[in-house]
């Protein structure tokens, strides 16, 4: 199927969104960074948005073609993205210890610090995703209902939150979650539609997406603001779906290098970090030497990460060590 592909390639490009946002998050710390590392941070919702919907989609094809999916879930997807988060923390906190930072362990504030401010808040709504899917999927099994309630349960936590005191972040592209599970679930629906109608399909997609430019210059927590914005992240999904059905697969080095993705986005605030205590960030007065140190320490830290998490664990498994030849011979 081309929606198939399509988002076989979209998961392909999951490093490169994630370096987009490292890229955008440098800008929080360069006294000067240049036009056009502010616009990559303008744009970073909508590259959130696209790991939201990618998460959407493959839960929902893995719900639908893996048997017993939901069992160990709860382990298997939020506990451990928090877990994986938690240590990525520590290290960035160690880091700051390093260089003489003596924080008070274990007391409020440090707990505070560690889970408050600096987990990143995408960690917590990604969980709360996983929850949401959990709970609906195994209590609904009517498609259409399920996607209704997790669309109205979005909405109404993207207005509580825009109502607290919290950070805009959380709600500007959560939309995008609900959309590719929707996607996945309507797949053939949606295939049919940009078959017949490929003009009005991505010419109203743009349309819309134009629409949402309107709303920019509403303050960030009025509605207009709020659902602009998740309307340019769900129009950005779509159009790019839809273009990358009709291009062939990326190079080879984007596909392998999208297991790094999870850890360029756990890792890229300790390497923020470590370029600022060791370099001057505002170099050449736009800071892009700063920027290349940031990005090369994020993906050796992201090396790091996915070699202890994934490779050594396989290379010391009882099969390198002549497990399955034992097996045969006992005829397990």
């Amino acid at each position: 199927m081309d929606i198939e592909r399509a988002l076989s390639r979209f998961q392909k490009l999951r490093a490169l969104f994630a370096l987009w946002i490292v890229a955008g998050h440098c800008c929080m710390v360069m006294s000067a960074p240049g036009v056009v590392l502010r616009t990559m941070q303008r744009l970073d919702l909508v590259f959130v948005g696209f790991f939201l919907f990618l998460s959407g989609y493959g839960l929902e094809r893995s719900l639908e073609t893996k048997e017993n999916y939901l069992r160990g879930f709860l382990l298997k997807k939020p506990l451990r993205l928090f877990l994986l988060a938690l240590v990525s923390v520590i290290f960035w906190k160690l880091m700051w210890f390093v260089y003489g930072f003596r924080p008070q362990l274990f007391s409020l504030s440090f707990l505070k610090e560690i889970f408050l401010e600096m987990m990143n808040w995408y960690i917590y709504e990604q969980i709360f995703f996983y929850l949401l899917f959990f709970i609906l999927a195994l209590l609904i099994k009517k498609k259409a209902l399920r996607l209704v309630l997790l669309t109205a349960a979005t909405v109404l936590a993207i207005e509580l939150l825009r109502r607290s005191e919290l950070g805009w972040s959380y709600f500007y592209s959560a939309l995008s979650f609900p959309l590719g599970v929707g996607l996945a679930m309507y797949r053939d629906r949606a295939e049919d539609f940009q078959l017949h109608h490929p003009r009005l399909s991505f010419v109203g997609l743009l349309g819309l997406a134009a629409l949402s430019c309107l709303c920019q210059p509403y303050d960030f927590r009025t509605a207009p603001a709020v659902y602009g914005r998740n309307l340019l992240c769900l129009c950005s999904c779509l159009l790019l779906t839809i273009v990358l059905m009709k291009l062939s697969d990326p190079p080879a080095v984007l596909g392998r290098s999208a297991v790094l993705s999870m850890g360029i986005y756990l890792y890229h605030q300790a390497a923020i970090t470590a370029a600022s205590l060791w370099l001057d960030r505002t170099e050449s007065g736009k800071g892009y030497g700063f920027l290349l140190a940031v990005l090369l320490l994020t993906l050796l830290f992201a090396l790091a990460e996915y070699g202890i998490r994934c490779v050594l664990p396989k290379r010391y498994s009882k099969r390198s060590f002549g497990g399955e030849k034992n097996e045969k011979k006992m005829g397990i």
